[in-house]
């Protein structure tokens, strides 16, 4: 064939691969295979949580995300989180939570007893190893150490703010460094310093706040009776910079580039000659969280601190996203500073499979998080180019020549605080 049909050729193919990014459909040549969007909206999360940074803590369909510790009485039913009571035991996140803001609804039987567990370990009582917040059938009682709402065994609640059983009740609670603050349908029930030396003097030693855990599991008590939640979100303070529809908040280096679009949620590169995408917003200190999915040593790359839009590798510092499932990890692979520091192990996952990954600057250290494991963790003053960096600048995706799909773009900055009044 001659070059100018070898070109069409490969925009075809190229522009083939990337459009099965976002759609779902098996491609040839390695190409990663879409999934479907994350949860955007639903599950209980409206609009204005969403621009808050909120989640949902359960799908509505099933036990995803969600361990049951001892008897397996838990279950999903009718877009709710029911437990039939019984045996014990409890039901807890699969990630472990420091700073956050659930919110969620209940509802108890008549005899009904549960509770909310946070910041709980596996080990030990998770009521507490972390804390518990009391879920009762006490409507109309006078409010105890152990009443609905309360921080129990610690902190009576200001008010019994529980409604009888059978009706829903929506709480809010906010562990926030050591402030713990709930809410119940609208009431405030109390914001507690939990180093506060007065509150401590009323527990044991191996019950006072700091010698709990710090970071721990969400959990949901199962104490024999019957109980039933839903709508459960959570914060932990990142908020979209992509909206899932369009380029809003973001700009292509050259003008009119079509090698970056919007597919089925996704911020999709489809490997046509083209150029990075960065964000409008500039950021000092932040901690920036994604969803990546590569082909077969597909390459790519986060890039943060760009001063120079028009020299990404010059005036930045890159994360390196690369199809190298299963290999020895060097400064060139799957979550590496580019050419500075490796990975100190190999946590990417194999082609067509979604990766998570965090990187955060805070008071000068650079750390990566990739599937869970923490692959980095580095003083920027340890290295002459993170030295270098600009105080403040661009977050950016590269284009490569390889597919490429990114979503779920969100990004928490030190000065992001919680929103406060609870819910009714």
């Amino acid at each position: 064939m001659s070059g100018r049909v070898w070109l069409c050729v490969a925009v075809v193919m190229l522009a083939a691969m990337a459009a099965s990014v976002a759609a779902g459909a098996p491609v040839a040549a390695g190409a990663p295979v879409a999934a479907g969007a994350p949860v955007a909206s639903g599950a209980g999360v409206s609009s204005q949580e969403l621009e808050q940074g909120f989640v949902p803590l359960f799908n509505g369909r099933d036990l995803s995300g969600w361990q049951a510790m001892g008897a397996e009485t838990w279950a999903a039913q009718d877009g709710e989180l029911v437990c039939s009571g019984g045996e014990g035991g409890w039901l807890r996140s699969d990630k472990q939570y420091r700073d956050f803001i659930l919110r969620l609804e209940y509802k108890v039987s008549p005899d009904g007893n549960s509770g909310i567990f946070v910041r709980s370990t596996l080990e030990g009582n998770p009521a507490f190893t972390g804390m518990e917040i009391q879920v009762l059938n006490d409507y109309g009682d006078k409010p105890d150490k152990h009443s609905a709402g309360s921080l129990y065994d610690a902190v009576a609640p200001a008010v019994n703010a529980s409604r009888p059983a059978g009706e829903w009740n929506q709480v809010e609670i906010t562990c926030w460094g050591d402030k713990l603050t709930t809410y119940m349908n609208g009431d405030k029930l109390y914001e507690v310093n939990l180093a506060d030396p007065e509150l401590n003097a009323q527990q044991a030693e191996e019950r006072k706040f700091p010698n709990r855990a710090q970071i721990g599991y969400i959990g949901l008590q199962n104490h024999g009776s019957p109980v039933a939640f839903r709508n459960l979100r959570i914060s932990e303070g990142f908020v979209p910079i992509f909206n899932g529809r369009d380029l809003e908040g973001w700009k292509t280096v050259r003008p009119n580039d079509t090698s970056w679009s919007v597919q089925d949620g996704a911020l999709v590169c489809s490997g046509q000659e083209g150029s990075y995408i960065y964000t409008v917003n500039r950021y000092s200190d932040f901690a920036l969280r994604l969803e990546y999915r590569i082909s077969p040593g597909g390459n790519s790359g986060v890039f943060f601190r760009v001063g120079d839009v028009n020299d990404f590798p010059g005036s930045g510092a890159e994360v390196q996203v690369l199809g190298s499932y299963g290999r020895e990890p060097t400064t060139q692979d799957a979550g590496a500073i580019y050419g500075l520091v490796a990975p100190t192990k190999n946590a990417a996952r194999p082609a067509a499979e979604w990766n998570q990954l965090e990187v955060a600057v805070d008071k000068g250290r650079l750390t990566v998080v990739m599937n869970g494991e923490k692959v980095v963790d580095v003083g920027l003053d340890e290295y002459d180019k993170l030295r270098s960096l600009p105080p403040a600048g661009h977050l950016g995706l590269q284009n490569h020549h390889s597919p490429v799909a990114y979503r779920d773009i969100r990004v928490k900055t030190p000065s992001w605080q919680p929103p406060t009044g609870g819910v009714q």
